[in-house]
């Protein structure tokens, strides 16, 4: 009888729990940088197949994009980033991510060294960890650094507690995960579409904050397990437009994984290299756009193969699946704010300038659009977006054309173009700097035309 008993409330137990887990897959609210789509979609990549995992938060997936690095170098980079992650959570995310990818390179963004912790933060990161030894560590770490106790450290482990009520807003992609299938990389609107001028948001500095204690042994932390386990890693400053407290704090952490025998990347430093221009690569202060990202992730890659002797894997058909995400990247995301064929920076010249905006009159069924003079430019490509569709090539003239008229024009529809300059290199077209914000103009209809 006793016997019966105990297997009668240990299966309840467990239906119950298996419940409580299903029903906060579903409940979970989905963070603003999708963590729970990056973290699910690298669990389905092939063992030991990832050169390097780029550890970090929402800068990481702005600022990187590895589908880019793998058609121009063959390399394969995964952002394993979590919205708002936080320096003290970097030794479980790699623990994570590990699980997998042992062997790889790990690059770890200090960005998030100086950070305070809130139980969103929390949230967004273990929220969307599978349960494990290792969700339950990271929980218990936080939470010990937040004072988060009793009732509030509990909805961690039962979800559910804070997300009851989210029932009201459930849609069909929260039963089920829709995968982007392009490596990590982002597909967000505001990183695809918009140009801010930050370049007033700049504020450099060399100096090195004296970091709390508590932060020290963070990192301390870090490079003991990162040195036990033989893990390489490297250490890196994105440059994210903040204060220069931040930016201190971002070079304080550098120094000290220096001193530890870290190779380090400061990106501040890097920025002429870059090309990254502060008046049209970010989409605000902390993020770049697609056009900047393009220009670190050159960056990047070039040091990536040159200081660790990735091989070039493009011809390896067990890799296939990088040239299916490249190609779905370019075509049905990235199209949305910048041509596709320029998508490769090995098809950029920032030697040739960039003919500035594009200026346009309407006429009665026409556009005329007119630009000025680039340097070094042998012709220009004019590329036309109707609403929110891609940039499509609609004309392409010589060096000495400085105006077109668009004669295929609906009423009551918008337009975007962009005017890029290019030049004959080697046989092939390679294209210059262009003002990538584009000029819209809406088409109107007059009372007497209608």
């Amino acid at each position: 009888m006793i016997a019966k008993k105990v297997i009668k409330y240990t299966l309840f137990f467990m239906i119950l729990v298996a419940g409580l887990y299903a029903s906060s897959y579903v409940l979970v609210a989905p963070d603003p940088g999708r963590t729970s789509i990056w973290m699910e979609e690298y669990e389905d990549e092939p063992a030991n197949s990832i050169d390097a995992v780029f550890i970090g938060g929402s800068n990481v997936f702005t600022f990187f994009q590895g589908v880019l690095a793998w058609h121009e170098k063959g390399i394969t980079v995964w952002n394993y980033t979590c919205q708002s992650q936080r320096m003290p959570e970097t030794e479980y995310m790699i623990r994570e991510a590990r699980k997998s990818q042992p062997d790889a390179l790990y690059i770890i963004a200090v960005n998030g060294i100086n950070s305070k912790i809130d139980q969103s933060i929390i949230h967004f990161l273990t929220d969307n960890m599978r349960l494990s030894k290792n969700r339950i560590s990271v929980t218990e770490k936080m939470c010990s650094i937040g004072d988060y106790k009793g009732f509030e450290k509990l909805e961690f482990y039962i979800p559910l507690i804070r997300y009851h009520d989210r029932w009201k807003y459930l849609k069909k992609r929260d039963f089920h995960h829709i995968y982007y299938g392009v490596k990590g990389a982002n597909v967000r609107k505001g990183f695809l579409h918009r140009s801010k001028d930050e370049s007033n948001k700049y504020y450099p500095t060399d100096d090195k904050a004296q970091l709390p204690d508590d932060t020290i042994n963070c990192m301390n932390r870090l490079m003991d397990y990162l040195e036990i386990n033989r893990i390489n890693a490297i250490f890196i400053a994105t440059p994210q437009l903040v204060d220069r407290v931040d930016i201190s704090c971002f070079n304080a952490a550098l120094s000290l994984a220096r001193k530890r025998g870290y190779d380090t990347i400061n990106l501040y430093h890097h920025l002429d290299d870059m090309k990254l221009d502060l008046n049209t690569d970010y989409y605000n202060m902390p993020h770049t756009n697609i056009h900047g990202s393009i220009k670190v992730t050159e960056y990047i890659a070039k040091y990536l193969v040159e200081k660790y002797g990735f091989e070039d894997k493009r011809n390896n058909k067990e890799y296939q699946s990088w040239d299916i995400a490249y190609d779905k990247y370019k075509t049905q995301y990235a199209s949305q704010g910048i041509p596709e064929e320029m998508l490769s920076f090995s098809s950029r010249d920032y030697s040739v300038t960039s003919p500035g905006k594009v200026e346009i009159s309407e006429q009665m069924d026409s556009f005329v659009l007119s630009w000025g003079k680039s340097r070094n430019a042998s012709g220009y490509r004019i590329y036309r977006k109707i609403a929110k569709g891609k940039y499509v090539l609609i004309k392409e003239t010589d060096s000495d054309t400085f105006e077109f008229e668009d004669r295929n024009i609906e009423k009551n529809v918008k337009y975007n173009y962009i005017v890029v300059p290019y030049r004959i290199k080697r046989n092939k077209q390679v294209f210059g700097a262009y003002y990538v914000k584009g000029t819209n103009k809406y088409s109107y209809i007059s009372q007497e035309q209608e």
